[in-house]
């Protein structure tokens, strides 16, 4: 580098040292706080002034090395001399309370993220997983049972409506399977194992179910 060279020393020292990472850029502020960042009255509002740095830092890639957090800091306190304090580091008792309000962030939105991510995790295994047919389908003798009943009344002089309803919903998933697998299309040889679903009735409830 010659002699003549035009980097200034300020430009330097907001380097990272061993490091060719960017400086964290310096927040900004709402309308409201910034007038007191340089007043006797900024330490009232420290908690805002925390929260709305962590915000900034956090959208800007965040800090992770004591490198970066002094960096951070020296520049802050250079800029708003009223948040330095006593001692080697006057920006020490700052990044302090930035630093815990970081980590709480962080592990807030590591949660959230775990949440999603159990979420949709469940959601793509409900989607995937074929429901299991004894969850849906009755077993066959007791499919049977109700097939004989419901062919019992609908043989009778007066179907009970009710009873023929409360059948042809428990045979429902069975009927559906039945159906699928059945070879032809003549709707007679339906009706003759299944009345009912010539009525108009039952083929909403069929339908509709």
């Amino acid at each position: 580098m010659s002699g003549n060279s035009t980097e200034s020393p300020s430009d330097c020292e907001v380097m990272v040292k061993g490091n060719s990472k960017e400086p964290m850029p310096l927040p900004r502020f709402s309308a409201d706080l910034e007038p007191l960042m340089n007043s006797d009255t900024l330490w009232a509002a420290m908690d805002k002034i925390i929260e709305q740095t962590a915000f900034s830092v956090l959208g800007n890639g965040d800090m992770t090395t004591r490198e970066e957090y002094d960096n951070f800091g020296s520049r802050m306190v250079a800029k708003y001399p009223k948040l330095a304090t006593k001692g080697e580091r006057p920006y020490g008792h700052f990044l302090k309370k930035l630093s815990k309000k970081l980590r709480n962030m962080r592990g807030q939105s590591k949660k959230r993220s775990e949440q999603v991510q159990i979420k949709d995790k469940v959601k793509k295994q409900k989607s995937t997983t074929p429901k299991a047919e004894a969850e849906v389908v009755v077993n066959d003798e007791r499919y049977e049972a109700n097939l004989q009943k419901l062919q019992e009344i609908n043989s009778s002089d007066k179907p009970d409506p009710v009873k023929k309803k409360l059948l042809m919903s428990k045979t429902f998933e069975n009927r559906r399977i039945w159906l699928k697998e059945l070879k032809t299309t003549d709707p007679r040889t339906v009706l003759e194992k299944f009345p009912a679903l010539g009525e108009a009735q039952s083929v909403s409830l069929y339908y509709f179910q």
